[in-house]
């Protein structure tokens, strides 16, 4: 594979020379340069490489661990609730209750709009692959899938292996089609999908999640774009709840009511 993709590289060199008028010789020259270059900081490169990957993989087990116990918490949502509300007085253990209902359908929302965002990625790029035809597909395809949770990072990582596979398996054309494949998937989905899907699904407006994410990846990198949008959810929540509006306008006496024990006045 390492061969192939050196091939493929060479390949993409000597392409991009006779596109710019300029002779064999020297893109021969360019690629030797490039090539020893690498090869005399292997040590360099090497640790490079290392270094991005535990960053990565420290990030990824960092996004997965939240994710689960994001999951656990909207899965135990209504135990969790009543054994605090059981230690709260009555009067806020009604706020108690339709607030953090309010929270933990934000959160179990946001975390199914991301899911269908995840799919409808790995599905057009799965697609895409089909049609070009390179191999590995569906473990591209649920790469992806798994990359849509990381904003940025996991798009590029996908997209970077998907690239390099077409590279070595089809050649330059593929490669080049490859690229452009997963940057008009990656546009339509930090342009159009996710901003849509995922205001849909926890009532923000998509603009509102557009800015969210920019602010939070300006701020805190990855981790900050992928917090940003349920945390500006959950604010909007709890402004929601303090006015009196959305969906605790009608709801909270019954619902912190019901839920009271007969036997406390």
């Amino acid at each position: 594979l390492e061969v192939d993709i050196e091939a493929g590289f060479t390949e993409v060199l000597q392409s991009i020379g006779d596109w710019a008028g300029v002779s064999d010789e020297q893109v021969d020259e360019v690629i030797d340069d490039v090539l020893n270059s690498a090869r005399g900081n292997a040590d360099t490169i090497a640790g490079g490489v290392f270094s991005g990957v535990r960053l990565a993989a420290e990030l990824l087990a960092g996004i997965i661990l939240l994710a689960v116990l994001t999951f656990l918490l909207v899965k135990d949502a209504e135990s969790m609730q009543r054994g605090i509300a059981r230690r709260l007085g009555r009067n806020h253990r009604r706020n108690f209750l339709v607030l953090s209902t309010g929270l933990f359908d934000t959160l179990g929302k946001y975390f199914r709009g991301v899911t269908i965002v995840a799919f409808m990625d790995a599905l057009l790029i799965g697609i895409g692959l089909v049609i070009i035809g390179i191999p590995f597909a569906l473990p591209l395809a649920v790469l992806t899938f798994f990359g849509a949770f990381i904003p940025v990072l996991g798009a590029v990582l996908a997209g970077l292996a998907a690239f390099l596979i077409a590279l070595a398996t089809e050649g330059v054309t593929a490669a080049l089609i490859v690229g452009g494949l997963v940057l008009a998937v990656q546009q339509v989905e930090g342009n159009v999908m996710a901003p849509f899907i995922l205001g849909r699904s926890i009532s923000l407006h998509p603009m509102l999640v557009i800015l969210a994410v920019a602010t939070g990846g300006a701020l805190w990198g990855i981790m900050g774009a992928f917090v940003a949008v349920p945390l500006t959810a959950i604010a909007v929540s709890l402004l929601d709840f303090y006015t009196g509006a959305g969906r605790y306008s009608s709801r909270k006496r019954p619902l912190a009511e019901a839920s009271a024990p007969p036997h406390e006045t």
